[in-house]
């Protein structure tokens, strides 16, 4: 894409992140018509296509400025997570955990390698797929420990068939609306594949409403939906998850990115 068409692309996407954010102001005021759900939804398919072309053209630099190994407060999380879940199952039981947005294959790599733990991953990149899949013909990963899925439709797992999923940066990418749309409809998923006393991680980045913007993380521009703490605490409760545990933590790319970092489990449903 050359310099002009790449303009007429930023003031595209621009025009739409101001609008979006408009209708979003008045879904969260409670002031929205059905007309604003319905353009809402969407933008918000067009951004999250957007950002899957986004992913394909940037992982190599992705990959690169990435580490192989989660950092120490990374690693701190999962110590954390499986500690949670070993307490609430039996300690000689296999830990299943999904790690929903798996890019290129860090997490299963690591997971993978402790003992009575088994991980799957999903992403929805056609380029992090083929990663994954040259990992697997290396023996990095385990066989079938990953699958191209949209994180809004995990129809390909039964119910609840995992102690533990993972949302890892992954919220970021999906625009909040209200709970049958987007965020909403991964985190409902989410909850119906996690078994009783379940646990969620959730990672998304702190600051207010939708973005198109360059975080000087060597990507360039990116459409995120960022989070205060109260935004996502709020969105976890409504789609039936407790609070356990939330935290924030400092980015190891971006000197100016926090990230806000949520352990909740799954909340037993009401049988009315």
């Amino acid at each position: 894409m050359n310099n002009k068409s790449l303009e007429r692309e930023t003031v595209k996407i621009e025009s739409m992140v101001e609008k979006f954010r408009k209708i979003q102001s008045k879904v969260f005021l409670g002031t929205a018509t059905n007309e604003d759900f319905k353009n809402a939804s969407l933008i918000a398919e067009v951004f999250i296509s957007l950002t899957r072309e986004t992913y394909d053209r940037i992982s190599m630099k992705y990959v690169k400025r990435r580490k192989n190994v989660p950092n120490r407060f990374d690693r701190r999380i999962w110590d954390k997570l499986l500690t949670l879940a070993k307490s609430r199952f039996n300690q000689d039981h296999n830990i299943r955990i999904l790690d929903i947005g798996t890019a290129y294959g860090r997490d299963i790599k690591y997971a993978s390698r402790i003992p009575n733990v088994s991980i799957i991953g999903i992403d929805n990149s056609d380029v992090f797929i083929k990663m994954l899949e040259e990992l697997e013909e290396k023996k990095e990963i385990p066989s079938k420990s990953f699958l191209k899925r949209d994180m809004r439709d995990l129809s390909c797992f039964a119910d609840e068939s995992f102690e533990v999923v993972r949302h890892n940066a992954t919220l970021v990418h999906l625009p909040v609306i209200s709970k049958s749309y987007t965020v909403d409809l991964s985190l409902q998923e989410s909850y119906r594949v996690l078994r009783k006393n379940g646990l969620l991680y959730v990672s998304v980045k702190e600051g207010s409403g939708i973005q198109f913007v360059d975080m000087k993380e060597g990507f360039g521009k990116i459409l995120y939906q960022f989070y205060t703490m109260d935004l996502i605490c709020s969105v976890l409760k409504r789609n039936e998850f407790n609070i356990i545990s939330t935290g924030r933590k400092p980015s190891s790319r971006g000197k100016d990115i926090t990230w806000l970092s949520i352990i909740s489990e799954k909340k037993k449903r009401k049988i009315l």
